[in-house]
């Protein structure tokens, strides 16, 4: 798929390949439907360079110290890829201030109510729009 430009965007991220196929997009955006795309940072810029009026929510951890805390309760990675995720995660921070939102993931309940709610105003501001380019 790579090869033959069938992705939106992608990246090797946390040393793993991620991510997201054009034609589901394409096919959503074109039918006046929305998409919530999860992905990093490096693939967010690559889908703002590309899709008109898409709308970037930056879902951060309160701070670095939280964010490896979180990491190393999961016990669900290396101490290899904590090192890893938490050097991207520096990087990625940096780039907070390109996204229209930011949503601070201190209290989960709090967090996912935000989140909805940008979603839905969002939706509502762009009834009036009826698709966007994909190039």
């Amino acid at each position: 798929m790579t090869e033959n430009g069938e992705f939106l965007e992608w990246k090797k991220v946390h040393g793993n390949f991620y991510g997201t196929p054009t034609k589901p997009v394409h096919k959503a955006l074109n039918s006046g439907r929305r998409m919530v795309l999860d992905i990093d940072v490096q693939g967010a810029l690559e889908v703002f360079a590309k899709v008109r009026d898409a709308v970037g929510i930056f879902v951060t951890a309160p701070n670095i110290t939280a964010l490896e805390e979180r990491l190393c309760r999961r016990s669900t990675e290396t101490e290899e890829s904590i090192r890893i995720r938490m050097s991207n995660a520096v990087l990625e921070m940096a780039y907070g201030d390109t996204f229209k939102y930011q949503v601070v993931n201190d209290d989960l309940n709090r967090a996912v109510q935000e989140l909805a709610d940008i979603i839905r105003s969002e939706s509502r501001s762009c009834l009036d729009t009826q698709s966007s380019d994909v190039e």
